[in-house]
């Protein structure tokens, strides 16, 4: 059986599981915007990071959670956390933001992947790719969005 949680919340586990897998993901960072003059390009945001518990032999049933969501342009992406009884929280954070195409002949660095914690496995999030920004007027080459563990980054713009 799975079960997919969104936004945050309280839950309990039936008695008739003993055992579960969670996974936690962080939201991903939202892309660095651009300058409005053609020739520059932002960055992309990194992915969040990703936890993998397993409980066995399960005596405490109520948990507590939050599920991070994506990062709008320009900002972070929210941490995920889950918490069963009294367990040390499972938290995957979220990517870094991308970061503005401010100037012109310049390469803009991704975002940061996001960092995971107290997990049987935890996975940091991959960076976002860089933005590459050149001369006026001529072209840009916005970053994609970092990639993953359970997906793909978002594809970037070009001007």
């Amino acid at each position: 059986m799975n079960v997919h949680l969104t936004g945050s919340g309280t839950g309990t586990i039936p008695s008739n599981i003993n055992s579960i897998k969670v996974t936690v993901v962080g939201g991903g960072g939202g892309g660095g915007n651009s300058n409005a003059s053609v020739g520059t390009a932002g960055s992309g945001g990194g992915s969040g990071g990703v936890v993998v518990k397993y409980y066995t032999n399960i005596t405490t049933r109520s948990y507590t959670y939050a599920v991070g969501t994506g990062g709008a342009a320009g900002a972070a992406g929210s941490n995920s956390t889950f918490q069963l009884g009294g367990f040390s929280v499972l938290t995957a954070n979220g990517g870094g933001a991308g970061n503005l195409g401010a100037s012109q002949n310049t390469v803009v660095a991704g975002g940061l992947g996001g960092a995971a914690t107290n997990g049987d496995i935890n996975l940091v999030g991959s960076n976002g790719f860089a933005g590459i920004s050149t001369a006026a007027n001529t072209s840009a080459v916005g970053g994609n969005g970092g990639s993953g563990f359970l997906g793909t980054g978002g594809g970037s713009g070009v001007s």
